[in-house]
């Protein structure tokens, strides 16, 4: 009877009181694990890191010894400083360490699904979009097909004046407005005409001041462009075939002489 009054006027001494909180506890804990291997399997694909090898199988914390592949070194390593990670290896179950290969596709799952979920969010606001799609067969003889999606997120800008000067001064005071930092510039890309890409007053000549790593590449595509736009005006003749093949020409020795 004592114990039954001294639980009624303090409730937090019941039992179930306490399951609950110690399930709460584990599950914190758990979740603190977690966020500790996703932080881990984000760092690998940061860096270009492969997770594991074919023979990285060991999860046994107590055996572990050598080379374990990546992603579980990386943990080993981060369980020295962290000690619920560090508890949770040593002591929680082994049929839940959460580092198994398997563990190891779902947690690359989640962080892809949720790099997938911003960049679809950020093509919906772009509104237009284009795709790139390649397939291939592996080495399991599986049929592969990679598809990719462009999206262009920009600003039109409305200019009084299309001189080098003005037009460089507008790139330059958006950069800022988007908070890009100019000196992490490092290409620029416009049309042949003089205001743009002049050696002296062009548009990249005045950015290349404010930021010299800043390459500018020449739009020479639009090489191709004119070529083609002039032959399905007129109709294909040997004229307009022999400027194809000039137009081409001129395009590779471009394409030569930015790779050297």
């Amino acid at each position: 009877m004592q114990e039954f009054k001294s639980t009624y006027e303090n409730p937090s001494r019941a039992i179930d009181t306490t399951f609950d909180k110690d399930l709460h506890r584990r599950i914190h804990d758990n979740q603190i694990v977690l966020e500790s291997l996703l932080r881990i399997v984000m760092l690998c694909g940061k860096q270009g890191l492969s997770l594991r090898g074919h023979r990285d199988d060991r999860t046994n914390w107590e055996e572990y010894s050598g080379s374990q592949g990546n992603f579980l070194e990386l943990v080993h390593f981060r369980a020295e400083t962290d000690k619920r990670l560090r508890k949770h290896l040593q002591y929680g179950p082994k049929n839940a360490q959460y580092t198994s290969k398997s563990i190891q596709n779902e947690l690359i799952s989640v962080v892809g699904d949720a790099i997938r979920e911003e960049i679809i969010s950020e093509v919906l606001s772009a509104q237009f979009y284009s795709i790139v799609a390649d397939e291939v067969t592996d080495v399991a003889n599986q049929e592969q097909l990679s598809l990719c999606v462009r999206y262009v997120s920009v600003d039109f800008i409305e200019v009084e004046q299309i001189t080098g000067e003005a037009l460089a001064t507008e790139i330059l005071n958006h950069l800022a407005k988007w908070m890009l930092p100019i000196t992490h510039l490092r290409g620029q890309c416009y049309d042949g005409a003089s205001n743009m890409s002049g050696a002296r007053a062009g548009c990249k000549s005045i950015v290349m001041k404010e930021s010299p790593k800043a390459t500018y590449v020449g739009f020479h595509a639009k090489t191709y462009y004119s070529a083609l736009c002039t032959i399905l005006s007129t109709g294909p003749n040997k004229f307009h075939r022999f400027r194809l093949r000039v137009s081409c020409k001129r395009l590779r020795r471009h394409a030569v002489r930015l790779l050297n």
